[in-house]
């Protein structure tokens, strides 16, 4: 708000820009402190001169936007890749957990039909079942 009433135009990344260049405490505000010493600054912020043509054109001008744009792209798409490892890290302990179940299963299943052709073959025999209480 400050900014537009002393004429300048940014856009947000421009200004996010500044917050982080500002910012001393890297908490996302900007103290009175900070707020101070970046006013007090402020008009040579590019320089003097030919620097400053320079700087202004390649910070605040179609060549600045293009950068942020750039930059915001690049991290979008590394965001992305970090997901899309923590997703595949995910599934692979998804599938390592239905792994597991699946052996306990069966070895519950493999214990359980031992137990069946145990009785089957009792009967046949003639051995009388084994009750327990």
């Amino acid at each position: 708000m400050i900014m537009v009433l002393l004429g300048e135009e940014m856009d947000k990344d421009e200004l996010q820009e500044v917050l982080e260049e500002y910012d001393s405490e890297k908490n996302g505000y900007l103290s009175f402190k900070d707020f101070v010493v970046m006013m007090k600054g402020w008009k040579t912020r590019f320089g003097t001169g030919v620097e400053r043509v320079y700087n202004v054109a390649t910070k605040r001008g179609a060549i600045g936007r293009a950068r942020r744009e750039f930059r915001k792209w690049n991290e979008r798409a590394a965001r992305e890749a970090e997901q899309i490892k923590e997703a595949k890290a995910n599934r692979l302990l998804e599938k390592q957990t239905i792994n597991e179940l699946t052996l306990q299963y069966r070895e519950h299943e493999r214990i359980k039909a031992a137990r069946e052709a145990e009785i089957e073959l009792r009967e046949q025999i003639g051995i009388p079942k084994r009750y327990e209480n």
